[in-house]
């Protein structure tokens, strides 16, 4: 195989790559995040999408989202990528699998009371979601959507309180 057909093959299974990527952050957001998806995407892969031309970054945004328009968004995250680091954040099924386990340990009588805890603990995190996906966790992790209720309360209370650290250490 020749230099230049090695290059190309490596070059396609970048995109291909950075491609699925960025379809399962897009597919994966709530409503409302899809366009901040595919700027944390460029910021994540920043020196990768920066090896690529115009055309490639492109078939990116395009196979991937069906918006071809997010090649302009990507350049201007890469250059934004020499001033920021990425943060993680918690993803939402980590979120509903730490409260799902939380309540599946949890002694019967404390079973609401891990609830109320998991919004203390990851106040922030829920704080950054919008309704319908709170009320997803809330229905997929506690079994029921009203549970966004606690949640609202204690993202509000959040703001006076702290979890005692030996909690916070048990539950992080």
């Amino acid at each position: 195989m020749t230099a230049i057909a090695l290059e190309t093959k490596s070059a396609s299974e970048l995109e291909n790559k950075l491609a699925g990527k960025l379809k399962e952050m897009y597919e994966g957001a709530s409503h409302g995040q899809k366009s901040t998806m595919a700027h944390l995407f460029a910021l994540r892969h920043a020196k990768e999408l920066d090896k690529l031309d115009g055309a490639a970054k492109k078939r990116i945004a395009n196979n991937a989202t069906g918006v071809p328009s997010f090649e302009s968004e990507f350049n201007k995250m890469i250059n934004l990528s020499e001033y920021v680091e990425v943060t993680e954040q918690m993803t939402v099924i980590k979120l509903e699998n730490k409260l799902k386990r939380m309540i599946e340990n949890a002694p019967e009588d404390n079973k609401v009371t891990m609830i109320h805890l998991f919004a203390l603990l990851y106040a922030n995190e829920l704080n950054k979601l919008d309704g319908a996906t709170k009320e997803r966790i809330a229905a997929k992790a506690a079994g029921h959507s009203s549970y966004i209720a606690v949640f609202n309360d204690m993202i509000k209370l959040a703001q006076y309180v702290e979890v005692k650290s030996e909690i916070r250490k048990e539950f992080i």
